[in-house]
């Protein structure tokens, strides 16, 4: 449901399991129209990439992971997260990352802290979020909610391909990666703090067979028919 905010700037949330799609897509919506992109998703990896320099274990040093998070400063610019002022994001994909951060978005304490952040880094600018709780709780009265799936084959097959394009070495192969989302989609729609649901007001994309050119058409129709 497309909605006319009351807010001055507009908030797109994109949800939905890894590797659906929703950073490519909410990126290239972002910049279709001059606004904020936001991956949250990232924010949660950077925690857990600075806990494996860390040498933390989970779940015998939360209160240290919680505060590797309060610890984070993240900021915008342009259009790429910065952590502590650094790009990480080639760090922040790295299969090691991928395996440990369901853990660190389980604690309730790094969640708070980490919505807080998000809603913070979106004031007074129009944005694009994706995430996996971002229409459900950090922007629940969001302008747009779009809920983003794929068959987990579907899903494994662009993760590799993803990997295949940023590392050429001790990849993990497809059998391993579709075991990863399975296993990750389990923990995330399972956990008790913002499990990964869809809101009741979002638009349910199913990305399996379409191509990004198709799913952002998608979107802007919808966009179309409420705000634009």
């Amino acid at each position: 449901m497309v909605k006319q905010t009351v807010m001055s700037a507009i908030i797109i949330a994109i949800d939905g399991p890894a590797a659906s799609g929703k950073s490519t897509i909410a990126r290239l919506l972002a910049e279709q129209h001059g606004w904020t992109y936001i991956n949250t998703g990232q924010m949660y990896r950077a925690v857990a990439y600075f806990g494996l320099l860390s040498n933390i274990s989970l779940p015998e040093d939360e209160f240290a992971a919680i505060g590797i998070a309060k610890s984070l400063s993240f900021s915008i610019e342009p259009n790429t997260l910065l952590v502590n002022g650094e790009d990480l994001s080639k760090k922040l994909c790295l299969p090691l990352v991928e395996k440990v951060v369901s853990a660190y978005s389980a604690i309730p304490e790094i969640r708070n802290i980490l919505v807080r952040t998000q809603r913070d880094v979106a004031k007074k600018r129009s944005v694009v979020m994706d995430g996996r709780d971002v229409g459900t709780v950090v922007f629940p009265k969001a302008t747009l909610k779009i809920f983003l799936v794929a068959s987990a084959d579907v899903r494994a097959k662009r993760r590799l391909q993803d990997l295949q394009t940023r590392f050429s070495d001790n990849l993990p192969s497809y059998e391993e990666i579709l075991r990863n989302l399975e296993l990750r989609d389990s923990q995330d729609s399972e956990r008790s703090v913002s499990p990964l649901i869809k809101a009741p007001d979002a638009i349910l994309i199913d990305t399996s067979t379409l191509s990004i050119e198709e799913t952002l058409d998608q979107i802007e129709e919808l966009l179309k028919r409420g705000i634009l």
